[in-house]
């Protein structure tokens, strides 16, 4: 159940992302939407990952021991795939999201009374 909870708090992020920018920014291409509403978080995941990765290539052997750089790569690998796995996942929600809102508002009639 908890899972369920941060499945659900993950996914509300883009969605509510895409959604501001589609719904403010009219002018914003749909990719830049896209970009900016799936992209920030992990990017920021991505930095920690490549300094690990960087660390470990960059550590002698001797102070490594028993592959101690070895798992700590293929650690920082396999977040840099989830990351990016993450990211393509938010990008088709982000995706499909500003295509429905910008579907909506083309055919309403403007309801702006203080324009």
């Amino acid at each position: 159940m908890l899972a369920l909870l941060f499945l659900m708090l993950g996914l509300a992020m883009p969605f509510a992302l895409a959604w501001s920018f589609a719904r403010f920014r009219p002018d914003w291409s749909k990719r830049k939407v896209v970009l900016w509403a799936s992209g920030p978080i992990p990017a920021i995941g991505a930095v920690p990952c490549l300094f690990v990765i960087i660390n470990a290539m960059t550590t002698p052997a001797d102070n490594c021991g028993v592959d101690a750089c070895g798992m700590a790569m293929a650690a920082g690998l396999a977040m840099l795939g989830l990351l990016a796995a993450i990211f393509v996942g938010w990008a088709i929600l982000a995706f499909v999201t500003v295509t429905v809102v910008r579907r909506g508002r083309s055919g309403a009639p403007d309801m702006d009374v203080f324009k």
